[in-house]
């Protein structure tokens, strides 16, 4: 008499709920890397510009070094400490793929 293995299902639970595939081939997997890649050069870019145009912006509107300063860092930390919690929350309860496109398309 032979026992049969039962192996685990392709698909949770939860997962089968809202219709989500949990296996994907290397293909899409590939694809998602590349598409993140380019987000997040996109992203250093965005602060690198600024950063390099602080001067220009400084003897443009005759502001302090202070203002610059709250510009490029002050700022950045309030809004990711305000939108930090709501956000991580989202992620927590909500499904995350939607999130990330709506990360992708802001």
């Amino acid at each position: 008499m032979t026992m049969t293995s039962s192996t685990p299902p392709a698909v949770s639970a939860r997962d089968a709920r809202f219709g989500l595939r949990v296996l994907s081939s290397a293909r899409d997997a590939r694809f998602g890397l590349r598409v993140l890649s380019i987000v997040y050069a996109v992203h250093l870019l965005d602060r690198q510009i600024l950063s390099m145009l602080l001067g220009p912006i400084k003897e443009d509107l005759r502001i302090p070094d202070t203002a610059l300063g709250f510009l490029t860092g002050t700022s950045f930390a309030l809004l990711d400490a305000t939108a930090g919690i709501p956000i991580a929350r989202w992620a927590d309860r909500g499904t995350r793929t939607h999130m990330i496109a709506l990360g992708l398309v802001l």
